[in-house]
């Protein structure tokens, strides 16, 4: 979801003090937003914003159904009206059986959920304008805590189509991360593949898509290798000149030192984002408390220069904060933007237990990136 790190069917502690530095908080309440036809049992979470040039909506978002036997899959649905309303149009990738034999030789059986997807706009790339990355991997079953979501069996995903509503291509698996997936599965790159900077991760989550003059971003959550240090998640960013047949490393927007300066222990949920033609980064800062993971609202920093993955900062080198927008509800914050998205503003989703059956929920901010 745009919250991997989110344990998503067991019950969270309670937020921490910590509060990020920056500008104060938005203004709350926020409006729940509905999509009609949409029928996850739990809810929906993880949205990706991206209009058109007709001025239509497309978003891309997690059906969830919570429990033992857990499904998380990617769902799509367009607005008309510029954030006001919402319909369900497709699913792009549904849950299906997995099996996988681990190194000690034990066989375990599970489901491939679909997390975090995002979704983006490629003009110039014909027959393939839209497309869809997203993180795919096995989960065991039943689903009890964190340990039985194996990432050793994932990767960032791609599917291509010519309009959100399909039809869509078969999957191609495009980035795994040193040891990662272990075999049989394989990526079409590894992450190490771009460089001496990437050699330490061993999976990647939370990709937010951009296309901007010219070229396609993809900015990424990366979990450093425990075995070679303190266990750490960086913001990456990688770019493509080519619709994403080649990659380039972009650099490091943030990494998780610089996450302690806002009470956090990393970022999480990276998503792209430009309006009035300067881009941004949106993040979610998570906190880490006796090995539960909670997510603590969203902080917009704005790029100094995107192709060179460097954000704006003050005379101390601390990346400059424009804008804090709140958690409203127990955990939440991974969220999204597009500017003609103006009846709902950004996007966030949020978790509350207390909101069960329908848990997850996305919540329309009515907030731009640099206006009140």
């Amino acid at each position: 979801m745009r919250s991997l790190s989110l344990t998503l069917f067991v019950p969270l502690l309670a937020a921490c003090a910590a509060e990020p530095a920056g500008p104060p908080p938005s203004a709350l309440p926020y409006t729940e937003l509905a999509i009609a036809g949409e029928k996850g049992a739990n809810g929906i979470y993880d949205p990706s914003v991206e209009y058109d040039p007709a001025g239509t909506g497309w978003m891309a978002y997690s059906g969830v159904r919570a429990g033992p036997q857990g499904e998380v899959e990617t769902h799509i649905a367009r607005s008309t009206d510029h954030g006001a309303s919402w319909q369900h149009v497709t699913t792009v990738n549904t849950v299906s059986p997995a099996t996988a034999v681990l190194p000690t030789g034990k066989t375990v059986t599970g489901k491939w959920w679909q997390e975090v997807s995002t979704l983006v706009h490629d003009p110039a790339d014909s027959g393939r304008e839209w497309k869809l990355f997203w993180h795919r991997y096995i989960t065991q079953m039943p689903y009890r805590t964190d340990e039985d979501r194996l990432f050793a069996y994932g990767w960032i995903a791609v599917r291509h189509a010519p309009s959100p509503e399909g039809p869509w291509s078969e999957e191609t698996a495009l980035i795994g991360a040193g040891p990662f997936p272990l075999p049989p599965f394989e990526t079409a790159f590894d992450i190490r593949d771009l460089g001496e900077a990437y050699a330490d991760y061993i999976v990647l989550t939370e990709p937010g898509a951009l296309h901007h003059e010219g070229t396609l971003y993809l900015a990424l959550q990366a979990v450093r290798d425990p075995a070679k240090g303190v266990h750490k998640h960086d913001i990456i960013l990688i770019s493509s000149p080519d619709h994403g047949k080649t990659w380039s490393g972009a650099g490091k927007p943030l990494t998780a030192e610089a996450a302690a300066g806002f009470g956090a222990a990393w970022f999480t949920g990276p998503s792209l984002a430009v309006e009035d033609g300067r881009t941004f980064l949106l993040v979610c800062p998570e906190t880490v408390s006796e090995g539960m993971q909670g997510h603590r609202g969203t902080l917009v920093f704005e790029f100094e220069d995107l192709a060179a993955g460097r954000l704006r900062r003050d005379a101390a080198g601390a990346p400059l904060v424009v804008k804090q927008i709140a958690s409203t509800l127990s955990v939440g914050g991974q969220a999204d933007y597009d500017g003609q998205n103006t009846a709902g503003g950004v996007v966030v989703p949020q978790f509350a237990l207390g909101n069960l059956p329908r848990a997850f929920r996305i919540y329309n901010t009515g907030e731009t990136l640099t206006g009140d």
